[in-house]
């Protein structure tokens, strides 16, 4: 109340605000004011999380949205959510810290706060929760590591159209479909409110500040950094960033300066407002830069794989920032997704696809590898592009991008360079459109990654996240992503199999969510809703291709075997392809591990027959009559199971493991038993005898 008060009388410490101040400047910057439900769409878990945050004791939680002004805007709404006493009670006590000095002076303050941090400062964030105080660090779209930072969930195209009609917004649909379902996007294709347009974009900006839209971002302490900056700009850095230094400091200012490094606070807001000065020269530059810093090798790669982790001991280093790299992609898909900003370069929106393609093109071990951090960039700007480069390294006889399939063993945990490519085509596989052309890339990565890697996350896995019948990662419905399992059954019969097998349903299982677009908006108007008449469509369309495809080969029998109990609508279908399939395999040990095979199956249904899970006795017996016609001529190779430790009698005992073990007992000495038309005096050596 004591910070309520002094801003009243007009003392408020300098650098902090308002929270309602933060938000009526966000929400009153277009003709039509945005509302809390627009901000709050598809972030019930997201709020929720705040709530109880602000329930428990004090300490630091970090959001992420697209810009730090949404993440204080969401934060603002949630406390909307709250009873007009409880949410007062919540406002009074918070304050916008605009930088670090403004947060440290409000630490000592006798009362708990919440301190909403526009500047995230982790060690500064643990400090004054240290003293008492709530902080919430409010990060924009910036590259974080993982874990740091709850990102706030990207709201639906039908989420926002629905808020937008609900606030008397023309058009909603067409702008929630325009916007890439991105709220900074949004913003600036609502017209804007009289006077309400940042300072910096009501007039023309000075080529400095539009170099540094270009850039993106950068490092004062990469030579090669500030020599790029100050080709695009036209004239010497320090001049340049004399020219940028008015633009950084205030709350909506266009550029954040934090420590060495500079960023654009807002990519796809300053695009929005400012392309329109860009010329044909600029984005030509552009491309010039583009080319240099994403086609510059890492050296790293020349290292030993086990001593990588220790290149910056050795003083091995990229050429440029990672920040000014990342910074580059992104500027690669504003071309491509809102290129048309750019007036005077009417092909500006293509040029993503030329430069992409360029970098990829004929690209060796060294290349794909120093690419790997930006495969998620490039794939969103210029989709068919990355594709295509892809076909065209799998299409040659030693692959160049199997450099990404390494581990480097280094290090607490090592590394490994592949996750980055599956993350990107996770994100494209979203697409109904692109999905036949993903899934038929993964199929062929998934055929070279022999042997699979020690981490999870590889092409198999990718796929079948992408295709689960009962949470498919992809907008495609059902019919469509069954012609794309065709495709890959056509070019790779194996993987196919093996996709087949793990997303057939069972009665219990797991999914991890697949990477998501974080700019390209794949949403289609009407997405298919999963049920179980879906589910149970699915499944039955997997099942007849199983069937189809398993013929007279043993090992794909087996791993059916293992779930012939999910093949779907009935078994009797699988059972009856068995029965013609067995006359055909000759081979006598496939027929040898095929009756093994069975054998385990009537042993583990036989064991547990009032199990759920159990097959039917008249199906049981089927397959038994198969299990018999597959015994060996040869005595001693049809009973010597009995003699494995266990040997998982087809018949067993269903009194529990002891009655088992004396039916093996029993087993065993029939086994050797002398046949009855030969007399003991003649046999030189006992003959095993046992029924199959």
């Amino acid at each position: 109340m004591g910070q309520w008060l002094a801003t009243r009388l007009g003392k408020r410490p300098p650098g902090t605000r308002q929270l309602e101040e933060v938000w009526e400047e966000w929400s009153l910057a277009t003709q039509w004011p945005l509302t809390e439900d627009l901000v709050l769409s598809d972030r019930d878990e997201d709020a929720a999380e705040v709530l109880r945050w602000l329930r428990g004791e004090p300490s630091v939680l970090s959001i992420q949205a697209t810009t730090t002004e949404e993440a204080i805007a969401f934060f603002h709404a949630t406390l909307k959510m709250l009873p007009e006493e409880a949410a007062t009670h919540y406002r009074a006590r918070c304050l916008v810290a605009t930088d670090a000095s403004a947060a440290r002076a409000l630490a000592n303050s006798p009362a708990p706060l919440i301190l909403v941090l526009s500047e995230p400062d982790p060690g500064l964030a643990r400090s004054l929760a240290e003293r008492g105080h709530f902080v919430l660090q409010a990060y924009d779209d910036r590259p974080v590591g993982r874990g740091e930072v709850q990102k706030l969930k990207r709201p639906s195209r039908e989420g926002i159209a629905s808020a937008l009609t609900d606030a008397g917004v023309p058009e909603p649909r067409a702008l929630a479909r325009d916007s890439a379902r991105n709220l900074a996007v949004l913003r600036r294709l609502i017209p804007s409110a009289p006077g309400r347009l940042p300072n910096w974009a009501q007039e023309p900006p000075p080529r400095a500040l539009l170099a540094a839209l270009l850039a993106g971002g950068w490092d004062d302490g990469s030579e090669a950094d500030k020599a790029r900056l100050a080709e695009l700009a036209g004239e010497p850095y320090d001049q340049a960033v004399g020219a940028l230094t008015p633009y950084v400091g205030e709350f909506d200012s266009p550029l954040r300066k934090i420590g060495s490094t500079w960023r654009v606070a807002s990519p796809a807001d300053a695009w929005l407002l400012l392309a329109r000065y860009q010329t044909g020269a600029d984005i030509g530059r552009f491309e010039t830069m583009a080319h240099e810093v994403l086609g510059s090798l890492d050296p790293r790669y020349d290292m030993d794989p086990n001593e990588r982790w220790m290149a910056s001991i050795h003083g091995v280093q990229p050429e440029y920032s990672g920040l000014l790299r990342h910074a580059v992609g992104e500027v690669l898909i504003l071309l491509a997704l809102w290129g048309n900003k750019v007036r005077t370069v009417p092909d500006a929106h293509r040029r993503a696809d030329a430069i992409v393609g360029k970098l990829l093109r004929n690209a060796d071990q060294r290349r794909w590898w120093s690419l790997s951090r930006d495969f998620r960039l490039l794939a969103e700007a210029s989709p068919n592009a990355f594709l295509e480069a892809i076909e065209n390294s799998l299409d040659q006889n030693d692959p160049p991008i199997r450099a990404l399939f390494g581990t480097d063993e280094g290090g607490v945990f090592g590394e490994e360079h592949l996750s980055d490519l599956l993350w990107a085509l996770e994100s494209l596989a979203w697409s109904p459109e692109l999905l036949p052309r993903v899934s038929r890339v993964l199929a062929r990565l998934d055929a070279i990654d022999k042997p699979p890697g020690r981490y999870l996350n590889r092409p198999g896995n990718s796929l079948r996240e992408i295709h689960l019948l009962w949470l498919p990662q992809t907008f495609a419905p059902l019919d469509q992503r069954l012609r794309a399992l065709d495709l890959i059954r056509k070019v790779e019969s194996d993987v196919a199999w093996k996709l087949m097998l793990s997303v057939l349903p069972r009665g219990h299982d797991s999914a991890s969510p697949s990477a998501t677009p974080r700019w390209r908006d794949f949403t289609v108007d009407k997405p298919e809703v999963v049920t179980w008449a879906l589910i149970g469509r699915g499944a039955a369309a997997v099942s007849e291709r199983l069937l189809a495809d398993v013929g007279q080969n043993v090992l794909r029998w087996l791993a059916l075997l293992d779930r012939l109990g999910d093949i779907a609508p009935e078994h009797d279908a699988a059972i009856a392809r068995l029965e013609l399939a067995e006359p055909q395999i000759k081979d006598k040990a496939d027929r040898a591990s095929l009756r093994t095979g069975l054998r385990k199956l009537l042993h583990h249904h036989r064991q547990f027959p009032d199990a759920e899970w159990s097959l039917p006795t008249r199906e049981l017996k089927r397959l038994e009559k198969i299990y018999e016609r597959l015994a060996p001529a040869d005595a001693v190779e049809r009973v010597a199971w009995l003699f494995e430790q266990p040997p998982g009698l087809p018949n067993p005992s269903h009194e529990g493991w002891q009655a088992e073990e004396r039916q093996v007992d029993e087993a065993r000495p029939r086994g050797l038993s002398p046949p009855p038309d030969i007399s003991a005096r003649r046999c030189s050596k006992p003959a095993l005898m046992m029924p199959v």
